[in-house]
């Protein structure tokens, strides 16, 4: 992040716009419902958001984030031996992490008791939510949901930030891979509802530029275009959503 702030875990990141307390241009490009194990659960509206403040590249261009939880690892500008570490929550709120001496951690903004979070011995983490949910954070990344019926579902990451999700069964509910020509790359995304193929353009940082359904023709779903800020950050400066109803943000 390009600097902390308790707003950041006060903040609705699930509504687009401008947040009126931040003045962050918030939006969200949903990617697929998954209801795992028959309907039986966990279910999981998984979800791309914009971070202006967020300079890191997660498989879809620099700023563009997975409504998964997380840990983002960040240089310490007083103690380069030791990185920053925020707990991003699914819902976008972020807490920054703090060790203690006993060696548990403690999250510095976090306020209320809808969540506990504990740092395992083997180096995961987990997310204990009021209804129960429990959310597995191991090598920064979600790997696994747990709902109060034992049902689960699974996240595997590669190191090109695709990823696969799969249930019990072994059912994949959702796959994506990256293919790159030049100083392009496109991510795309197989749910059992279709596909999306995310264009990023480069070179390094790459930046979002479309979203479309692969086949003839390409159909566009949104284009995008950026204002670069702070060196390695962007601003939304236009979408476009070309399909099915048109709508165009310029923001200013």
């Amino acid at each position: 992040m390009l600097f902390y702030s308790n707003i950041f875990s006060l903040m609705n990141w699930k509504q687009d716009g401008v947040n009126p307390a931040s003045g962050m241009y918030i939006l969200n490009i949903p990617l697929a419902d998954i209801s795992a194990n028959q309907l039986q659960g966990p279910d999981l509206d998984l979800a791309l958001r914009f971070n202006q403040f967020n300079a890191n590249d997660y498989g879809f261009g620099t700023g563009w984030e997975l409504s998964l939880a997380r840990i983002d690892e960040d240089p310490d500008p007083d103690d380069a031996s030791s990185p920053l570490r925020t707990l991003v929550l699914s819902d976008g709120s972020r807490y920054r992490m703090n060790a203690e001496a006993s060696g548990a951690v403690s999250l510095q903004y976090k306020k209320t008791n809808t969540f506990t979070f504990k740092q395992e011995t083997d180096g995961s983490c987990t997310i204990v939510h009021i209804d129960g949910r429990i959310e597995t954070i191991s090598s920064g990344r979600t790997t696994c949901i747990t709902i109060p019926s034992k049902k689960h579902l699974y996240i595997s990451w590669n190191s090109d930030n695709t990823f696969t999700i799969s249930d019990d069964s072994a059912t994949v509910l959702l796959s994506s891979s990256m293919t790159q020509t030049d100083n392009a790359r496109e991510h795309l995304v197989t749910s059992q509802r279709g596909k999306f193929a995310f264009t990023l353009l480069g070179p390094q940082p790459y930046q979002l530029r479309a979203i479309s359904i692969p086949g003839t023709g390409n159909p566009i779903l949104y284009a995008f275009s950026y204002i670069r800020h702070n060196t390695n950050y962007f601003l939304i400066k236009n979408w476009k959503s070309l399909i099915n109803y048109f709508q165009e943000q310029a923001i200013v």
